[in-house]
């Protein structure tokens, strides 16, 4: 059986007629119960912070934007400051995902990680948040 993950976590993806579907399900799951136990809950990798969506043409399946303020009406990311963009290459639209209390991105374009905390990403450096 040929199987695939997803771009950012590594979930194994269920196929079409998958006989182990609830067993598969489960494993990533538990795996997102686990890592999220910590308070601290890992979203993915982004590749810049954006404050409008670039364009699809060319993009890879799980391309992944910090959301900044200012983006404009009439752009796809309209209205979803400091959310996480992540690109659905099948459905050639954006998934969006709200952070939560102690979740983090790494950035790329900065090298650094951000974490989510009262409301603002913030960097992290080590234990340190500034």
């Amino acid at each position: 059986i040929v199987r695939d993950f997803s771009p950012n976590l590594g979930f194994p993806l269920i196929n079409q007629g998958d006989l182990h579907a609830a067993s598969i399900l489960r494993r990533a799951l538990l795996a997102l119960d686990q890592s999220a136990a910590g308070g601290l809950s890992f979203i993915g990798i982004v590749e810049d912070i954006r404050n409008e969506a670039p364009s699809m043409s060319g993009l890879l399946d799980g391309t992944s934007y910090l959301i900044s303020a200012g983006v404009t009406s009439g752009d796809d990311w309209f209205g979803k400051e400091d959310q996480v963009a992540v690109f659905n290459e099948s459905q050639m639209a954006w998934n969006f995902t709200e952070p939560t209390q102690g979740a983090y991105v790494y950035n790329e374009d900065e090298s650094l990680f951000r974490v989510y905390l009262q409301g603002d990403w913030r960097p992290w450096v080590g234990a340190i948040v500034s």
